[in-house]
């Protein structure tokens, strides 16, 4: 594991700070922060409702702790597309009670599944053709 005077950081996806200052990865591995986006560009991730394919995000980028993609609609992302505009439209709005229903609304209905299988949380938002995102393999701590 990296020394703390190494690496700045918290978990992986979860975006939560620590007192321990490695970053967690994904596959379990610490690394330091700089080496954080290294093991993500490439990967496809999925979203999906039930079994049904809402779309595939490709990393292209990423911002510590956010992953950025290239969304590609799947089948069932015309019937989903409404959470992701609510979503947006409450965030613009500096709606935080809408966006907090939306949100809820999204994680009730899909699952965001990483190349390694299912994510226990995750926030993502999607807008013409791009997605970004944060996960954790845990459940985010509720403040």
């Amino acid at each position: 594991m990296p020394r703390d005077e190494d690496c700045l950081g918290g978990r992986s996806g979860a975006g939560v700070l620590s007192q321990r200052s490695a970053t967690l990865t994904h596959d379990g591995n610490d690394r330091c922060d700089g080496e954080w986006d290294v093991g993500f560009v490439g990967e496809v991730w999925r979203l999906l409702r039930g079994e049904e394919t809402v779309g595939e995000i490709t990393i292209v980028d990423t911002d510590f702790p956010w992953l950025i993609g290239e969304f590609t609609p799947g089948p069932a992302f015309a019937a989903t597309r409404h959470l992701f505009d609510r979503d947006l439209e409450s965030m613009d709005r500096e709606d935080w009670d809408g966006w907090e229903e939306a949100y809820r609304e999204i994680r009730r209905t899909l699952t965001l599944v990483s190349p390694s299988g299912p994510v226990a949380e995750f926030l993502l938002h999607i807008e013409e053709g791009e997605a970004w995102f944060r996960w954790s393999a845990e459940p985010f701590e509720e403040t």
